[in-house]
């Protein structure tokens, strides 16, 4: 862990001594100092960084606009904002205390703060590139709302959309019926099952000849297991599939409205209802996502082990948003991108293989 410590006296308005501050910080890799650190400082602050290859810092500042400012270069710096810690040197030393106590009280909270990280420094980010493909299953109204920011595919699922209000004109739509979703956020497969296949020239001689409402117009698609007749047997590309055909599609994101939550906490990127911030939350995704490290797994800690047995399943078992699975059957495999910080396995797991990245009572006592 490279640590590097950021001293600011706020414009002056601190009575700490900035060099005094640096000489009595110890052990950090690198101590800095600026009057005025969030604003003419942040470009040496940048630059720092990368050079001493720092992934903690430790800033000296109770103002949450600047908190913010520090946060944001972190993040663009790789670093995850919780790898920032702030150390008030104001209300806590400079604003209370004669120069010379502030000066070295602050150089001591940096210190403690310091020992604290020491024992249990904050995790990094995790990220996940996605794209902005997003299939919408039977909601023409949710598809449109949606073309502007991702690219939309409306599966029919069964629906006749010829005479649809929403705008479609920017919208793919895919035949077919929703047989399964697999996968997870970046990753999803939907298996599809038609009674019409993709050689299909959207003629209409078959709409034209079937029996009332036997063919969707758009798109031209048949429910698998219709009882057919002529009109099946005279379609010019032979592409009606009465006992069906079957087809995968690929998306980013899934929203399949009124469908068996994939999980019973919910999965990232799955949606099973048609709300305001349905939107919201795909747009948050589209292209990827990052967010923290939530957990520390050890393989060797855990119960299932590597005796090519499988042994305990409890993770898997108590994970309500799918982000635990077993590849094989001696393995255990964390989604960290799906996880939601819930606890459920951390909390159910008999050996203590995998803990949250919580602030440990052993860390607030070296601070104290």
């Amino acid at each position: 862990m490279n640590v590097g410590a950021f001293v600011c006296s706020c414009a002056d308005t601190c009575a700490i001594d900035l060099e005094g501050v640096r000489e009595g910080v110890e052990d950090v890799d690198l101590v800095a100092s600026s009057r005025l650190l969030c604003e003419d400082g942040l470009p040496a602050m940048d630059r720092l960084i990368d050079e001493h290859e720092l992934d903690q810092l430790i800033v000296t500042t109770p103002e949450p606009r600047c908190q913010s400012k520090f946060e944001e270069l972190a993040t663009e710096k790789g670093l995850h904002p919780e790898a920032t810690a702030f150390v008030n040197q104001r209300e806590g030393a400079g604003w209370v205390h004669e120069e010379a106590a502030a000066t070295a009280k602050t150089g001591r909270l940096i210190n403690a703060t310091y020992a604290g990280l020491e024992h249990e420094a904050p995790s990094r980010s995790v990220s996940r590139e996605a794209g902005s493909s997003v299939a919408v299953v039977g909601d023409a109204d949710l598809a449109a709302a949606l073309a502007d920011t991702a690219e939309v595919t409306l599966v029919a699922d069964g629906n006749e959309y010829a005479d649809a209000e929403a705008d479609l004109e920017d919208i793919r739509v895919e035949r077919g019926r929703v047989v399964s979703v697999e996968g997870r956020y970046g990753e999803f497969e939907l298996a599809l099952a038609a009674g019409v296949t993709e050689d299909c020239v959207s003629c209409m001689k078959c709409v034209k000849q079937s029996p009332d409402e036997a063919v969707t117009r758009y798109p031209v698609d048949i429910e698998p297991g219709t009882e057919g007749g002529p009109w099946a047997a005279d379609c010019p590309t032979d592409a009606i599939v009465l006992e069906g055909t079957h087809r995968t599609i690929e998306a980013d994101q899934v929203i399949h409205p009124g469908a068996d939550p994939r999980a019973r906490g919910g999965q990232l990127g799955f949606y099973t209802n048609t709300g305001s911030g349905t939107v919201a939350a795909v747009e948050s995704l589209l292209e990827g996502t990052t967010k923290p490290k939530f957990l520390e797994f050890d393989m060797e800690v855990c119960a299932a082990g590597e005796s090519s047995q499988e042994g305990c399943t409890v993770c898997v078992e108590a994970c309500p948003h799918e982000a635990v699975e077993r590849p094989r059957i001696d393995e255990v495999a964390f989604d960290e991108i799906s996880c939601r910080n819930c606890g459920a396995c951390t909390s159910s797991c008999p050996t203590g293989a995998v803990q949250l990245r919580e602030p440990s009572n052993e860390r607030l006592a070296r601070e104290v």
